[in-house]
């Protein structure tokens, strides 16, 4: 088997010891209608879906059977994280024929704009007997305000929230972990690649391998509020504005009246890009950062304020 030809850094964020209810229903693939039998059958996992299109996410059980049975799938060997149960799917098929499946699932409620939530999940590439062994960058995860629709069996054409840094390849489970702040009343959670095989990159991992597809299984799919973060709501008064927003480049702090205090920009999962002092009535920020949205909080005289910057 091939070393990882690279290294995965995946940023574990301080998460508080006391948090509320996992808004993903069924995220451990424990609850079925009916055993699996046969790969494909991703409705089988009750509460799960496949974006509504042609790829078909597999569902996987210690009680399963042929194809469908754990730990000795076609696709790897591998026994859950935890529990009996797992979901996999196909990253990317055989080069060049932008093949996607996405599982996907609506949340229990909608998330609270400007909350932080913690999300985690479980993801590997499975053990030994690999078939698809090959490892891709682009695995990302994408929270939607009703669910995202795949065109066939192609690549959503939406913009995820979180993406992973560089290509993953991993024969035992890892945990990712990090603290996202909702921008929007989001509701469905999808997880793939949203991006087509010329944007994606791709390895070989196994000696002899010549199916180009990469597969992940994943387990323990959590999103959970944090109550000990307040919610700074997105105040109606105006109480300062930001131009351009969107925006390519630097951006134009413009405050109802001149303020004395600290302006931070961190993006959706918590990193602060910029952090200065302010004590006048127009301020200008040079903002060069990847594209995304971006959160603006302004702290003066013990009061909080806060907009969204889209950056282009």
């Amino acid at each position: 088997m091939k070393a990882l030809i690279n290294t995965i850094l995946l940023v574990f964020f301080n998460c508080p010891l006391f948090l509320t209810q996992n808004i993903v229903p069924n995220g451990d693939f424990e609850n079925y209608s009916a055993l699996p039998s046969a790969t494909g059958q991703y409705g089988n996992c009750v509460d799960w879906g496949n974006a509504n299109g042609m790829g078909s996410p597999d569902y996987f059980h210690v009680l399963g059977s042929f194809a469908a049975a754990l730990p000795n799938t076609p696709f790897a060997s591998v026994m859950p994280f935890s529990g009996d149960a797992i979901m996999g799917f196909a990253a990317m098929g055989l080069s060049g024929n932008n093949y996607r499946e996405y599982p996907s699932i609506q949340l229990s409620s909608a998330m609270e704009i400007g909350g932080t939530y913690n999300v985690s999940f479980h993801i590997t590439n499975g053990e030994s007997d690999h078939s698809y062994g090959y490892s891709c960058d682009r695995l990302g995860l994408c929270f939607s305000t009703g669910s995202l629709t795949q065109l066939n069996s192609s690549p959503i054409a939406g913009t995820p929230q979180w993406e992973m840094t560089g290509q993953l390849w991993s024969t035992s489970w890892l945990a990712v972990n990090f603290n996202f702040v909702a921008d929007s009343s989001y509701n469905q959670l999808t997880i793939g690649n949203f991006y087509n095989d010329v944007s994606t990159s791709y390895t070989s991992q196994v000696e002899g391998e010549t199916s180009e597809g990469v597969y992940y299984f994943i387990d323990n799919v959590s999103v959970v509020r944090d109550p000990t973060v307040s919610i700074n709501h997105y105040l109606p008064d105006n109480s300062f504005t930001v131009s351009p927003n969107p925006s390519t480049g630097d951006i134009i702090i413009r405050l109802k009246e001149i303020a004395t205090g600290t302006i931070s920009i961190r993006n959706s999962v918590g990193q602060l890009f910029i952090s200065e002092s302010i004590n006048e009535q127009i301020h200008k920020i040079e903002f060069n950062a990847p594209s995304g949205i971006y959160f603006i909080q302004l702290e003066s005289n013990g009061d909080v304020f806060n907009e969204i910057l889209v950056k282009k």
